[in-house]
């Protein structure tokens, strides 16, 4: 992908977490913007005492593209209890999908099945339902192969 089009899909990243923020009012969202944590989710919510990370891709295609310090990142927070999510913005399909991190997803990205799917006009009512009821993983019970 050229420089100008990671500049673009980062800018759709943007426009995605402002529409969710503005959908969502009352759970508390920071957007994460850093160069010192490689692999932190672009955003962290709170709704009602339960804590979950989401890391948002607009794509046009099926494929998600991970960096290995992403990988990184969602294996170790998702070992440890944490509840993270990748939010696509599937542009072809006019959908917004969530999948929930597990070694399958971070390993293989290229064809992930997402557990949930949203079209538009997004629901974000049933999106953040989607988010909360999502059984966070306990931990240790991810196993990667080395």
């Amino acid at each position: 992908i050229s420089i100008q089009g990671t500049k673009f899909m980062k800018k759709l990243e943007s426009k995605l977490y402002l529409e969710i923020k503005k959908a969502l009012p009352n759970v508390h969202f920071q957007r994460i913007e850093t160069n010192v944590g490689l692999g932190v989710p672009d955003v962290n919510g709170c709704y009602k005492g339960i804590d979950f990370w989401l890391e948002l891709k607009v794509s046009s295609g099926t494929r998600i593209n991970l960096s290995k310090y992403q990988k990184s990142w969602i294996i170790r927070r998702g070992r440890a209890g944490g509840r993270v999510f990748i939010l696509q913005k599937a542009l072809l399909e006019r959908a917004l999908k969530l999948y929930q991190w597990t070694s399958a997803m971070v390993r293989e990205p290229s064809t992930p099945v997402p557990f949930a799917k949203f079209p538009f006009p997004v629901d974000y009512n049933k999106l953040l339902k989607a988010i909360l009821q999502s059984p966070s993983a306990q931990p240790g019970t991810v196993q990667l192969d080395s």
